[in-house]
């Protein structure tokens, strides 16, 4: 018994020693990235003050903008930018190809931004284009060039753009397509009456009392107020938590706050839980989660399928723009949430309240080192949160859980304009048009009645005068 227990401990550590040797071995063949925007100016509760453009928050902090990137953003993102490049080397190339990545955005100007800054990390300067004498000849517009615009041709030298820059174009999501839009009411009207019913579940509650327990007496004096019930309104704490989040991170003056008593750190905290409850517990839950990310989730399945079948064939046929290596979706922290609840509910994982620049990875990945053939169980996928390792699965296993609990098209389209409402609406359609057309002919009747008797009075007209002349 003792030697069996050594033999199977040994077995056990070559197994595990195997397996790690294999993940450390292995690289992604295919990324999908979504990340939310970075450090911003609140975009909730400011108040415009002068015609500059300023405006004032509810903590007395002057910005210069409504809810755009700040540069504390911009830094976060240029970093996250670095990692990728670094982390991703062996999969994508140095200078963009537009046959292995395709970036996706909101169409908020701190997600594009933020977008734009992670790309900059990317591919930095000096790694763009460099023209060739030929090229050259060709390489200015159709106008004529004036001495400025000289001056800039013979700094730049080969480089095709200053630094030897690289552009990399960004996309819009097509909100046609319900993507990463479906967790709102705008676009699922039923989900109104269900984040009404979770807004005023109990936990928001409990919360209040908490609130109210820890500063309560502090935020009624601080914020002038005297309605008793204005730290126990949805809105008004959520908005108060949303803005003071914003001016903590980005360094901002919260002086006067302090003097009211209240700790910021203490306070950021209870910040920090008000907006993960709004996140996970009101604007979203496990099946608003599955519903939003089931379009998109199906769309990182096919890319995965098109990169093994692929990678199995020899990976020798060109690659093309529906068959990227690596993906990455600019968005919001309402955009991350539901992924994460999808995967709570596909796979148990924890949720994570996604900060200024939070972000999740899904990894592809192909072990090498394997002393045969490759098959489709090889393949395992990566899900990480902030570089935190939640889930390890093969491939099939991802794929076969995912299936399990992913909406179909026809099921969202039911479930965010149910049959009766689709008939309402078309029965309005269909009576708007007939009334329509029932005062267009009841006009065209009308107006021809009146022509009929204008040419009937001025042909009597006509006659009464030949018979006078006569």
């Amino acid at each position: 018994l003792i030697l069996l227990n050594i033999k199977n401990k040994m077995f056990l550590q070559i197994f595990y020693f195997q397996i790690l040797l294999y993940i450390i071995k292995s690289e992604p063949i295919f990324v999908f990235e979504h990340f939310r925007h970075g450090s911003r100016a609140p975009g909730f509760g400011l108040i415009k003050e002068n015609l500059a453009g300023e405006y004032t928050d509810r903590y007395g902090v002057v910005w210069n903008s409504n809810g755009e990137l700040t540069g504390i953003g911009l830094r976060m993102e240029y970093t996250l930018g670095v990692r990728n490049r670094y982390k991703y080397k062996k999969l994508l190339s140095t200078i963009f190809d537009p046959k292995e990545l395709l970036v996706v955005s909101s169409s908020l100007n701190r997600a594009l931004t933020s977008a734009q800054a992670q790309l900059e990390g990317m591919f930095p300067p000096l790694t763009g284009i460099e023209l060739k004498e030929k090229e050259l000849e060709n390489s200015v517009p159709p106008i004529p060039i004036t001495e400025a615009m000289q001056k800039e041709i013979d700094n730049l030298g080969k480089n095709a753009l200053p630094e030897k820059i690289q552009i990399v174009p960004i996309h819009i999501f097509n909100e046609k397509e319900f993507e990463h839009i479906l967790s709102k009411p705008s676009a699922c009207p039923p989900l109104g009456k269900l984040k009404d019913e979770l807004r005023n579940s109990n936990i928001f509650k409990e919360f209040y009392i908490k609130l109210n327990n820890t500063y309560g007496k502090e935020l009624m004096a601080f914020f002038k107020e005297n309605n008793t019930d204005f730290l126990f309104d949805y809105y008004n704490v959520f908005f108060m938590c949303d803005v003071f989040l914003a001016d903590y991170y980005n360094d901002r003056n919260l002086s006067t706050f302090e003097k009211a008593g209240i700790n910021l750190t203490v306070f950021k905290d209870l910040a920090y839980e008000m907006k993960s409850l709004f996140l996970f517990k009101s604007e979203c839950n496990e099946e608003i989660g599955v519903l939003a990310t089931s379009p998109s989730i199906k769309k990182i399945i096919k890319w995965m399928d098109n990169r093994i079948n692929r990678d199995m064939n020899g990976g020798n046929e060109e690659s093309n723009y529906q068959e990227p290596k690596f993906v990455m979706y600019s968005g919001h922290d309402m955009t991350l949430a539901p992924f994460e609840l999808f995967f709570k509910k596909a796979f148990g994982t924890k949720t994570k309240f996604p900060e200024f620049g939070s972000n999740m990875f899904l990894e592809l990945h192909k072990p090498e080192g394997l002393n045969r053939r490759i098959t489709l169980n090889d393949y395992y996928v990566e899900y990480q949160i902030d570089d935190e390792l939640l889930l390890n699965i093969s491939y099939v296993n991802f794929k076969k859980r995912i299936n399990d609990i992913v909406w179909s098209d026809e099921r969202i389209i039911q479930h965010c304009q149910p049959p009766f409402e689709g008939r309402i609406i078309l029965v309005v359609v269909a009576g708007v048009i007939v009334i329509s057309f029932a005062l267009f002919l009841t006009a065209s009747v009308l107006c021809f009645n009146t022509v009929k008797n204008k040419k009937s009075k001025r042909y009597h007209s006509i006659n009464n005068k030949e018979k006078y002349l006569l």
